[in-house]
């Protein structure tokens, strides 16, 4: 017996694939887009070791935490009852990173 989600929108993991593919194959700059990429992947590191220092802790991790609270209810009201595509807002939100971002800008044809 195959037990399948009745979800109306599922998440294709392959589709993401092809489009992160598309994406790369379409930057014109692929160091910076990697330079940029392991800078983001090095400052959340780094800025969750710092937020989790003892005395730091108290001061940072706790309203950083509550916020993250905060913020959850709308997101699923947004996105599970109001059936706004994660995706656009994700999109969005990197589009506006990356157009303010140094040598990120897109190619005019």
């Amino acid at each position: 017996m195959v037990v399948k989600s009745a979800a109306k929108d599922e998440i294709d993991f392959d589709k993401f694939l092809i489009i992160i593919a598309t994406k790369w194959e379409e930057a014109d700059n692929k160091a910076v887009v990697v330079g940029y990429s392991a800078a983001a992947v090095a400052a959340f590191f780094i800025s969750e070791w710092f937020i989790h220092l003892p005395v730091l802790d108290f001061l940072l991790g706790f309203p950083v935490q509550l916020v993250g609270l905060l913020v959850l209810p709308y997101l699923l009201t947004r996105w599970l009852v109001d059936s706004k595509d994660w995706y656009e807002d994700v999109s969005g939100a990197t589009g506006y990173l990356v157009s303010k971002l140094p040598y990120l800008e897109k190619k005019k044809e």
